[in-house]
């Protein structure tokens, strides 16, 4: 029986969590990594949360490592792995080396884990990098919606149509996830929304232009007054250079009306 496994696991691992001493632990660390890496999904997803609590701090950087390796073979371990990584002692290296994988994969994030993804992107970033994570970000991330992703102009080619109407709201309810997680992340740190803002600006060509481009600057002028005459200006030099064109403004609002 299923939740009877879980429930054991659940129990088990409690109780090492509470344990004052561990007499061998470079043991209990290897031993615990090797049931993680041959258990199923769902068992996993136990032991990870338990992690930071039980495997001690001199042997985090290690855990890193195993848990970037299952982030880049298993997306359903997506979320419990960077919980765990938010919780664990890590040094600056080891931190950006994690922060440079979740970065690379963000276009294979799927929809429902966007904005954990963001957020944990968003907030692990070290100051003097925030403009290139932000620019990264914008660059690898592709918004639930299918032809957002796509240069205005440019074939779409073979594509899943979405025929269900509730996965369409849920697509729907990711993004303005995405887009709240952005607006707040601004709003508690400015060098945000000036990263966020010299992101879109630097796009000069209309193929690589994104209908999040375009969304991010609407989200920024209402929520961030501030920035309101920087991102007019900047409209009207997209406008004025034709990369945001009738046709472009018309598919984002299609699209994500």
């Amino acid at each position: 029986d299923e939740d009877l496994k879980l429930d054991l696991c659940r129990l088990i691992l409690a109780n090492l969590r509470w344990l004052d001493h561990i007499v061998d632990s470079p043991s209990l660390n290897e031993k615990i990594i090797e049931i993680l890496q041959g258990s199923p999904v769902q068992i996993q997803k136990e032991i990870i949360g338990f992690l930071p609590n039980i495997i001690d701090d001199e042997s985090h950087g290690e855990i890193s490592k195993i848990l970037c390796d299952l982030y880049k073979s298993t997306p359903e371990l997506t979320s419990s792995i960077l919980d765990a990584l938010s919780y664990l002692t890590l040094d600056v290296t080891v931190l950006s080396d994690i922060h440079n994988v979740v970065l690379e994969r963000l276009h294979t994030v799927k929809p429902e884990n966007l904005t954990l993804v963001v957020k944990f992107l968003l907030t692990n970033a070290a100051s003097n990098r925030i403009t290139k994570v932000v620019a990264k970000i914008r660059e690898k991330i592709i918004l639930p919606c299918s032809e957002c992703s796509r240069p205005v102009g440019l074939s779409s080619g073979i594509s899943s149509r979405r025929t269900k109407s509730k996965s369409k709201e849920n697509n729907e309810d990711y993004e303005l996830l995405l887009f709240s997680t952005i607006k707040t992340s601004s709003l508690l740190h400015k060098s945000l929304g000036t990263a966020w803002l010299k992101a879109v600006c630097d796009v000069n060509e209309r193929n690589s232009i994104k209908h999040f481009d375009f969304l991010i600057l609407l989200v920024l002028y209402q929520y961030v007054p501030s920035r309101r005459k920087g991102i007019e200006s900047s409209i009207r030099n997209m406008v004025r250079l034709e990369i945001f064109t009738p046709p472009y403004i018309e598919s984002v609002f299609r699209n994500h009306s």
